[in-house]
Order: C-alpha cells, then structure tokens, then sequence
C-alpha cells in the first residue's frame, strides 16, 4: 500500500508542482508589468488567467492530497485484516494447544503498536513524496553541467581581437546566426550595425564567452579566448547587455556588485556614465533602488548598468544596444568619455547617429560582415550600410 500510493503521489505532486510555478509567474509578471498591464486596459483579463491557473493548480493539489490520504485508511485496513487473521488461525491453534491465550493477546498488542509505528511512517512518506516531487526538480538544475571549461592563462599576449573562420548556431545543423571573418586592433572603437536579426547580439555574446563557437577560433588579445581563466575573462571583458537589470538594493551595492571597489572608484564610474548628477540628487551612493528599477527611468537605469561595467577599466567593453533610452546630448558626452578612458570599445546600436566617432563601423546582415570600414568608405562601397543610413537622415529632415 505505500509503495503504490507513494509512486502514484509522486508523479502528481509533480504536476501540481508544475501548475504552482506557473501561477508564482503569472503573480510575478503581473508586479512587474502592472503599469502595462493598466495601460491597456487587462487588469479583467489578467484576473481570469489568474483564477483559471489558481482553479487548476486546486484541483491538482486535491487529487494529489485525495491519494495521499487514502494511507492512513488502507494501511488500518491492512493491520486490522492482520489482526483478525491472528484471531481466526490463532483460536484454532489455542484449541489444539499449539500457542496459550496469552500469546495471542500478546500478538495483537504487538500488531496494534506496529499499527501506530507504521501509520506514522506512512504519514512521514507523504511528506516525503511532495519533497521528492519538489527535489527532483532542484536536483535536475543543480546536477547541470557546465559546457564551457577554462584555462589557466591571466594576461593578454597581442594587441587584436580576431575571429577567424568562426561560426556559431543556435541548434546544431541549424543554419549559422554569424559566420565572420575580422580583426579588431586594441585601442580601436568599433561600432556594430545591422537590422533585427543580423546577428548583433550573437557577436557580443561570443566576445563575452557566453558560450563558444561550432567552428573557428576567437582570439583575444594574442590567445584564445577559452584558454583565460575565469576571473582574467571577467576582468578582461566587461558587457553592457541590452536589458538593463538593476537590484533592490543601493546604488553602491548596483555598481559594485560584490566587488571590492572604493566610493571613489564607484563615482568615478558613475561620472563617466553620466550618471552621478542622478544619484547625488537621490541622496548619493546609500540611496536604495526599488525592485526592478521602479523609482528609476529607463535611462538612468542604463547608466547605472554601464557604470557597472567601467569599473576596473576592462580592456575590451561591448554595450549590446546599451544607449537607445539615451537622449541625444547625453549619448553624445557618455560616448566621448568612454573614448577617452577606455582601451577598445565594442559599441552595437541600431542607429547611425550614435556611430560618429567610431574608428570603424561593421554592418551586418543575415549573420554575414556585409562592410568593415569607416563611415566615409562604407557610404561609397556597402549598400547595405547606406541605405540604413539615408533612412535615417531622410526620417530626420520628416520630422
């Protein structure tokens, strides 16, 4: 009876667990998303998603419980079936002389207290199955193994980022999201441009080792990248990724991010990002950020993330789209002082505008370099870059 009932119970707390992780999400998104969730108008739709996922997850959780609690009633049916066993056979026995009365009553005391001994086990396993059922699912997060190893290198030995005949899909076999062939020089600022889907966001995350090629070698600065150690990565190579991700905490502990960096430091970056006038009228580094950023604007939110990435100066910054909650003027100074302070700079941005003192710009189309070249040579020999670039001028005079 308990081995059938725990197997059961086990495949349904899983399920229920399943529908409890989907209504902890719709109550996380709805948070999150309140103020889009009010614009238009689904506060009424929200709401019945909501009931139909809890109404779910009850009845789940009620068929899992009903199972559950038909233990205790089989397992008494089973001792007690026992105990009458006992006294039918054993009252036969006690007539021919092969057992005393007294042994029998002994028998079924011993029954009885086993009885209590196994109910209680028998409740200490349905408290067990819904810890299987949950742990199964931290044990299949924990147990993953990591794709990419590292090796022991700490410095840098060129002066160049170079990707030769790499390649990379998201799917094997799948068609390539880039295959590239370039080199960048140290100290160079680069711009990255191309349409949705070129590609941008895959070049960035290669330079930033989220994951590695399927074919070709990345060089970093004289090595190959996945021979850095971890931390010579991380300190080598600084992101600033599209989404700006900022914690409920201080700003202090936003910028630092557990790293062990003076206040001056932290405002220096801050200064450089542009971001320090903000902070100081908040009430300077102690002052604390909301969850999500909810007392922070879409830009200053980005500052405070670029911030974070010019701490300790990496030799190679990217900013995947990182000013487009910019306004011109700011975009304007933040980009200067990170050309003055900052070795080689990565920038990829969807407007031409942001790319005016790049050294070089690469554009991108369909995973593939369509041009690599200044603003000048791209203008008279990639279509691609130029028609980009008249739209955006020609929506400029429009407005």
């Amino acid at each position: 009876v308990v081995y059938f009932i725990t197997s059961a119970s086990v495949k349904r707390y899983a399920g229920a667990q399943k529908k409890l992780d989907y209504s902890a999400m719709l109550v996380r998104e709805s948070l999150s998303g309140a103020r889009v969730i009010r614009a238009f108008s689904k506060q009424e739709d929200t709401n019945r998603e909501f009931a139909d996922s809890t109404e779910e997850l009850y009845a789940s959780q009620k068929r899992a419980m009903r199972l559950s609690s038909a233990m205790n009633p089989l397992t008494l049916a089973v001792v007690n079936a026992g105990i009458i066993l006992i006294l039918h056979f054993g009252s036969r026995t006690v007539y021919t002389g092969g057992v005393t009365q007294g042994e029998i009553i002994a028998l079924t005391n011993y029954m009885t207290q086993m009885f209590v001994a196994l109910v209680m086990l028998a409740n200490l396993v349905v408290t067990a199955t819904r810890a299987i059922a949950s742990s199964k699912r931290i044990l299949g997060l924990l147990n993953e193994e990591p794709t990419l190893t590292y090796g022991d290198e700490t410095d840098i030995a060129g002066d160049s980022i170079a990707f030769e005949g790499v390649a990379y899909s998201y799917e094997e076999g799948s068609n390539s999201a880039i295959e590239a062939d370039f080199e960048i020089g140290r100290g160079e600022f680069i711009g990255v441009l191309g349409t949705t889907g070129s590609g941008k966001t895959t070049l960035v995350r290669l330079l930033m080792r989220g994951f590695d090629p399927r074919r070709g070698v990345i060089r970093l600065f004289g090595r190959d990248m996945r021979s850095y150690s971890k931390e010579a990565l991380t300190g080598i190579v600084s992101v600033v990724p599209q989404r700006a991700e900022v914690f409920s905490a201080t700003v202090r502990e936003n910028v630092a991010l557990g790293r062990d960096y003076s206040d001056e430091d932290i405002i220096a970056a801050l200064k450089t990002a542009q971001a320090w006038d903000f902070v100081n009228d908040m009430g300077g580094l102690d002052s604390h950020i909301s969850a999500g950023g909810k007392n922070l604007s879409g830009g200053q939110k980005q500052r405070l993330t670029i911030a974070r990435a010019l701490l300790g100066k990496p030799e190679l910054l990217l900013l995947d789209d990182a000013v487009s909650a910019l306004d011109y003027m700011t975009e304007r100074e933040l980009l200067s002082q990170i050309r003055k302070n900052f070795s080689t700079v990565i920038l990829v941005t969807q407007r031409t505008s942001s790319l005016a003192g790049a050294d070089r710009i690469m554009v991108l189309k369909n995973g593939r370099v369509a041009g690599f070249a200044s603003h000048d040579e791209l203008c008279a020999t990639c279509e691609e870059y130029r028609s980009i670039y008249d739209m955006e001028h020609e929506e400029d005079e429009a407005l």
